[in-house]
């Protein structure tokens, strides 16, 4: 019965790693094809400016909203300008932005394989990684597509406790208890 037990765990992981070469696949190939429009301009403007004349704007986005204004922007500036070192083309943010939709992926892939068992893998990668919502914000310039990796770093908090968790994920639940998020008194499945 082991033995028939690995085998099938073997082939889930075999079909999560198709399934991730595939959703790879796809986002480079949506990469190569990314086009620069309305905001993405804004953004790159501040990238060159950065990358070109070392002038770093602490501003962002024109905000919408009716009291105008605009909204932070020194982080996006330097998240955009530091690829603009390396390669001096309008995909080079957009690398870093697939870069960190594929750690957030490998994080969030650990925890639903230790949290949910291994199976429920495929069906994460599946629901998650071939998501054509994820795919879609891969392959273009955007400040919310920054968000995957902060938002999957929080993600281990909700799952543990602080007496039975260490590192980041003990921090980020603690930090929830401070603020009232969480109850320590719960205890996790």
């Amino acid at each position: 019965m082991a033995a028939g037990s690995h085998a099938l765990e073997r082939r889930s992981a075999a079909r999560v790693a198709a399934l991730f070469a595939a959703g790879l696949a796809i986002s480079l190939v949506m990469l190569a094809r990314c086009q620069v429009a309305r905001d993405a301009l804004s953004l790159l403007t501040r990238g060159w400016l950065l990358a070109e004349q070392g002038i770093w704007v602490p501003v962002g986005n024109l905000a919408a909203s009716t009291t105008g204004g605009f909204l932070p922007g020194g982080l996006t500036a330097l998240l955009v300008g530091a690829p603009l070192l390396v390669w001096q083309d309008h995909r080079a943010p957009v690398v870093l932005v697939l870069a960190s939709h594929v750690l957030a992926y490998v994080l969030l892939d650990r925890l639903v394989g230790r949290t949910c068992g291994r199976r429920a893998r495929v069906l994460f990668a599946v629901l998650y990684w071939l998501s054509p919502w994820r795919l879609y914000q891969s392959a273009w310039l955007d400040n919310s597509n920054y968000v995957f990796l902060p938002s999957c770093i929080t993600a281990p908090s909700c799952s543990c406790s602080p007496r039975r968790c260490s590192g980041y994920a003990a921090t980020g639940s603690r930090t929830g208890e401070a603020s009232g998020w969480a109850s320590p008194s719960r205890s996790p499945r």
